[in-house]
C-alpha cells in the first residue's frame, strides 16, 4: 500500500526557490494564473514519486516543454549555461559541486526527501 503525502516541499526546482505545503488531502485543488507554477509543483511531485527512474522522468520534463535535449551523452559535453536541465533548477542555474541542489518531498526528516544536485 502506497504512504500518502500530507506535506509537499519543493526546494530550488523551476520557478520556486522554497515552497512548503503543510496540509494535503486525499483530493487537491491547485488553481492560479498563468505561470504561476500549477505545473511545475505537478512536475516536483511527479519527479518525487518516480524516485527509482528520475532520468527518465528528468528527460521528460525537460523534452515535454520543448526545452532543448542534444542526447544523454552530447548533453554531458555542453557547457553548463547550455544544457537544458538547468531550466530544472531554481533560476535556470546547476548548482555547483557543494551548493543545494533541488530538494523534494515531505516536510521533515531529509531521508524522506528527493535530492538532485550536480555531480561535476
Amino acid at each position: 500500500m502506497e504512504k500518502m503525502l500530507t506535506s509537499f516541499q519543493i526546494k530550488n526546482f523551476r520557478l520556486f526557490h522554497e515552497l512548503s505545503i503543510d496540509l494535503l488531502n486525499r483530493i487537491n485543488l491547485i488553481v492560479g494564473k498563468n505561470n504561476s507554477g500549477k505545473s511545475a509543483l505537478l512536475e516536483a511531485v511527479q519527479l518525487y514519486v518516480s524516485n527509482g527512474s528520475t532520468g527518465h522522468v528528468l528527460f521528460n520534463l525537460v523534452t515535454n516543454r520543448d526545452e532543448t535535449w542534444k542526447g544523454q551523452l552530447q548533453s554531458a559535453e555542453l557547457p553548463v549555461d547550455s544544457n537544458p536541465i538547468r531550466h530544472l533548477f531554481y533560476g535556470h542555474k546547476i548548482p555547483r559541486l557543494g551548493e543545494p541542489g533541488i530538494v523534494l518531498g515531505p516536510i521533515g526528516p531529509r531521508s524522506n526527501q528527493l535530492q538532485v544536485f550536480s555531480a561535476a
